[in-house]
């Protein structure tokens, strides 16, 4: 029986300045130009080459709780950022969803002139960046050891 490890949780925000709020209809068209997709509970999700049958690699909520996108009220609500997160193990190793959610985090912050910060709402910096691809690979063999 291998032994189950812990799931790991990686997250990155995407903010506007201090004192600065998104609207959330400019967030989702930013977000949907982007290719992710809002599911049944009203949050966005990245699927591999955009289908939909296949397990999301990782999810985009808002900052403001619970974190929805709702289509009827988008034009009335604000928030100042939003939060990716992914999961490891996933359907693919976890360095190659970082990857992916890291450059679309990346993308977002040019598009809405935004701060991207880490888990802890740092600014994220080349070596946390370092540190989360480093620890990823290493759950990755952690979690092949464990399958063998």
């Amino acid at each position: 029986e291998p032994t189950r490890l812990p799931e790991r949780v990686v997250v990155l925000h995407v903010v506007a300045g201090q004192g600065y709020v998104f609207p959330a209809s400019v967030v989702v068209a930013e977000v949907e130009s982007l290719g992710l997709m809002l599911d049944e509970d009203y949050l966005f999700q990245a699927f591999p080459g955009q289908n939909r049958q296949r397990t999301p690699w990782f999810g985009l909520a808002s900052m403001v709780a619970p974190g929805v996108f709702p289509p009827g009220a988008v034009d009335r609500i604000e928030t100042p950022g939003v939060a990716l997160f992914m999961r490891a193990p996933g359907p693919e190793e976890g360095v190659v969803i970082f990857e992916a959610m890291l450059d679309t985090a990346q993308k977002l912050v040019a598009r809405l002139d935004g701060l991207l910060l880490d888990e802890r709402r740092r600014r994220l910096t080349a070596s946390t960046i370092n540190r989360l691809r480093e620890e990823l690979s290493a759950y990755g063999r952690q979690v092949d050891d464990s399958n063998r």
